[in-house]
């Protein structure tokens, strides 16, 4: 037996490489996951500072280490247009070990217009905007915050920003009254009635607009070149291709500076330690006043900015992409564009369409596994029309006609109109009409599919749920705010839904499904309503219960009910006014006694064959057919009455 001096002890380097491999995993930034987390692909991606010093430092002590710990050190890339930040990217993914661990490439497209680095006015109207946005917040704050450090802090910081706010829209000559036709400490003085500590103070906040402007027209310039010499898609797809991991692409519009980030409690940790208190006096400050902008937040402006150049990345970038040998795995779209800038998307479309190069797009998204689109804080009130729409709808018709597609998310939140202003109990005209790009869609290989915020018409709608019988593969469906289009009804697309359920029960699988927000075709009006603190839930009597009638309605699609709820709600609803009618208002609420009663009312309200009632739907309701789809619905219901089984 050895002795025990000669016993080497175990060291970390003995760990099998496995298990060193969980460790290091334990301490690095999580990835971000397209499906897993979408709300945070556009927020700061700032991994714990001492877990990221750990790796560093774990890097640095031997070979084996280093090439087990490389790769969890960047696991997001982020590239901003700019020359500074796409060097940074290509010099790093040239290390083979980091780059075999990047997962996600995150490309902001957002931007510097041209028209606002060449205005002095535009300029400040943005940063007006922004100490505008600071001041309301630290305001707000210190008065939530009663009398106390934190109140006391915010004070000053509001002061601050109203200071900056007051000598930025009042500082340019051209926005005075005529006859103060002065230079601009004399007119701050006459104007304003300010001392002379007081016009100091404006000038040296003026100066800091004038300093911020001729640095924002410098990024401008670099940014504008990027695209003027027309290697910028192909700079970006030979990045995104020297990563051996085929990772997600996102392209979002996060700005260099996300204001956004330092709204926050007080109390809460601001990107770079900086608090939004010292932010006015703070080096952070000039960060800010040269950031870039989101798409949303330039088309605030009035007039709105000129055509951006950074939406055409959406079509040039992926086609760029597969040129270069590469694939998308998965893809995150932020905004597509705003208002007066769908030229990114539609310059391929109209009289004489480009048919190739729409080929090359569809080739490009061929491998493409998963597609995410989330509008969050994006919201614009714009409904895209015209070419803009027909722009949109191909673009996303090219993107889901890709066979191999297994996870779809797609919210166009942003595209509400007139967001419940004028609803009137139906939200379908609010909601984007994109039921075409669904029911031509290919989801032989689906296995999760979302979509909210879309309205469909009848055949619409029932031509996507015929589809899904053939994806074998499908684990979840969630219809969230889907609308039917005035004119159509629910009732026939959740037959031929649970038609195709019942078609993949037989095969094995066994969905799931989620419904909120459905509206239109008989989900407005309904009989039995109650409130629920955010909103009006319907509801429908069912197995001697009140539940929601979306769950009714997810039931009947799994086959765990046999009753059409929109079938029943309809004949329910018509059978709730007869009631009125023959018993009078008050006691409409009433139970008939007996099966007696309620078949002798039954028979009493039955219409008679070839007859159409006033409430009836002609196309619904044929007269030369006394068994309808209304009347076989109504007498569904009422047989279910009559057997003592309340719908």
């Amino acid at each position: 037996m050895a002795s025990s001096h000669s016993t080497r002890p175990l060291t970390l380097l003995d760990l099998p490489n496995e298990i060193l491999l969980e460790i290091f995993k334990s301490i690095a930034a999580p990835a971000l996951d397209i499906l897993e987390s979408p709300r945070a692909i556009r927020r700061t991606h700032r991994p714990n500072d001492a877990h990221l010093k750990t790796i560093q430092a774990t890097r640095l002590v031997c070979r084996r280490l280093c090439h087990l710990a490389s790769p969890l050190l960047v696991p997001v890339l982020d590239v901003q247009i700019n020359p500074q930040s796409i060097d940074s990217a290509e010099h790093l993914v040239q290390n083979a070990q980091i780059a075999r661990g990047v997962r996600l490439v995150r490309i902001s497209l957002s931007c510097r217009p041209a028209d606002v680095a060449n205005s002095m006015i535009r300029y400040r109207d943005i940063q007006e905007m922004v100490a505008q946005r600071l001041f309301e917040h630290c305001r707000n704050i210190a008065r939530s915050e009663k009398d106390t450090d934190i109140s006391r802090a915010y004070s000053a910081a509001s002061e601050q920003w109203w200071e900056l706010n007051t000598a930025w829209s009042s500082g340019y000559e051209n926005d005075w009254p005529s006859h103060l036709n002065k230079p601009l400490r004399v007119g701050w003085k006459s104007y304003h009635d300010l001392t002379g500590d007081e016009v100091d103070v404006f000038w040296s906040n003026w100066l800091l607009l004038e300093d911020g402007w001729a640095k924002y027209r410098e990024k401008q310039q670099e940014q504008q070149a990027l695209f003027e010499d027309g290697l910028l898609a192909n700079r970006l797809a030979a990045l995104f291709c020297r990563i051996p991991s085929f990772p997600a692409l996102a392209l979002i519009d996060r700005p260099d500076f996300p204001l956004d980030e330092y709204f926050n409690s007080p109390g809460q940790t601001c990107p770079g330690g900086v608090d939004v208190t010292r932010l006015a006096n703070d080096s952070a400050l000039h960060q800010l006043m040269t950031s870039s902008h989101t798409w949303p937040w330039l088309s605030e402006l009035n007039p709105p900015t000129e055509p951006l150049a950074s939406p055409q990345l959406y079509w040039t970038l992926p086609t760029s992409i597969h040129e270069m040998g590469g694939r998308i795995d998965g893809l995150f779209l932020g905004p597509l564009a705003i208002e007066n800038d769908f030229e990114g998307l539609h310059h391929h479309v109209g009289e004489n369409p480009d048919i190739v190069a729409w080929k090359d797009l569809e080739t490009a998204f061929r491998a493409t596994r998963s597609v995410v689109v989330d509008f969050e804080n994006c919201e614009q009130d714009y409904h895209p029309d015209g070419q803009d729409r027909v722009a949109l709808e191909k673009y996303l018709g090219v993107l889901l006609s890709n066979p191999q597609l297994e996870h779809v998310d797609l919210d166009f939140e942003s595209f509400i109109h007139n967001y419940r202003r004028d609803w009137d109990f139906d939200p379908s005209p609010a909601f984007i009409r994109l039921g075409s790009v669904f029911s031509a869609a290919c989801f032989v290989n689906i296995k999760s599919i979302r979509i909210s915020f879309v309205t469909f018409t009848e055949g619409q709608l029932g031509n996507f749920f015929c589809q899904l019988a053939s994806c074998s593969r499908l684990d979840s469906m969630s219809l969230e705010w889907v609308a039917v289009a005035k004119g159509g009804r629910w009732a026939r697309p959740l037959d031929i839904l649970r038609a195709s359920y019942a078609k993949l029960r037989l095969e094995g699988r066994n969905p799931d499904i989620l419904f909120v927000g459905l509206s239109g075709g008989g989900f407005n009006n309904l009989l039995y309503s109650e409130s629920c603190g955010e909103g009006d839930v319907w509801w429908i009597r069912y197995d001697k219960n009140r539940v929601p009638v979306y769950e009714a309605a997810g039931k009947f699609v799994l086959g765990r009910d046999e009753i059409n709820p929109l079938i029943a709600l309809e004949s329910a609803e018509q059978f709730a006014r007869a009631k009125e009618e023959f018993y009078g208002a008050e006691d409409s609420e009433a139970e008939l006694e007996s099966e007696d009663d309620q078949a002798e009312y039954a028979e009493a309200d039955a219409p008679e064959a070839g007859s159409v009632s006033e409430d009836s739907d002609p196309e619904a309701s044929d007269p030369d057919d006394p068994e309808s789809e209304f009347q076989a619905g109504y007498r569904l219901y009422m047989e279910c009455l009559i057997g003592g089984h309340p719908v």
